[in-house]
């Protein structure tokens, strides 16, 4: 009985200690075993002579846009159009498309030098099919893209399984690195974790082959209304309650 009773609590000793030592090696090597995570999702391309500009996401991306525009004065300014979402339809919000258009308007960047593009998903980070149409209407020219850094390797990805190899060659990726969250600290913050968690969904998504979910369908204000009475059942009725 004493044998067996000995026998154990050195066992569990063992394990304790082992536990105590993953511990502190986790600890020790937190920050460089985190920031490899993040790195692993940013994926740049090297910087082209020339090329049009295209902002489809990143912090900073307005006015690294404009900077490209003043440096290469024959680039033009891509911008692409999604299927607004309800807040932009009831006039609460404005698009991506609509605020940059604003903004290199003001700064002075002629109409001449913008193009819009059509862009089927409403997903900022994958408006592919546009640089594809865009491309293959424009042979002779490349695209810049600006994008935030942790979506670079997602996207990076979805032009190499998308586009044609002759087109996806003239895309280079510019990941802009956000001052509220890098490589190497975004940890340290709630938008920050969330940034990595949602990078590495969609790229696990896009590995899996599940594709992007589809565009929600958007209703009128009438098509609500019909909407929710129905819900509500046949039962329900909008006549004034008799006192």
């Amino acid at each position: 009985m004493n044998d067996n009773k000995a026998t154990k609590f050195p066992r569990t000793g063992k394990i304790l200690i082992g536990l105590f030592c993953i511990g502190f090696i986790l600890l020790v090597l937190r920050r460089p075993i985190l920031t490899t995570i993040a790195s692993a999702l940013v994926r740049p391309d090297g910087v082209p002579i020339s090329a049009d500009i295209m902002a489809i996401g990143g912090d900073g991306a307005s006015k690294e846009m404009l900077a490209w525009l003043q440096e290469h004065e024959d680039a033009k300014l891509l911008l692409v159009r999604t299927p607004d979402p309800r807040v932009v339809q009831i006039g609460a919000s404005v698009s991506d498309a609509q605020r940059r258009l604003a903004i290199s308007k003001s700064a002075g960047v002629p109409e001449d030098r913008i193009e819009i593009l059509i862009g089927k998903t409403m997903r900022a980070q994958r408006p592919v099919q546009a640089m594809q149409t865009w491309l293959s209407q424009h042979p002779e020219r490349r695209i810049h893209v600006l994008c935030d850094q942790f979506q670079s390797r997602g996207l990076r990805r979805a032009v190499n399984r998308t586009l044609r190899p002759e087109h996806a060659a003239r895309i280079t990726l510019a990941p802009l690195i956000d001052r509220r969250h890098a490589v190497d600290d975004w940890w340290t913050t709630r938008l920050g974790v969330r940034a990595v968690l949602d990078a590495y969904l969609g790229l696990t998504r896009s590995l899996l082959g599940w594709g992007s979910p589809e565009p929600p369908r958007y209703l009128t204000p009438d098509q609500y209304e019909q909407a929710f009475l129905d819900s509500l059942g046949p039962s329900f009725s909008l006549q004034p309650v008799r006192k």
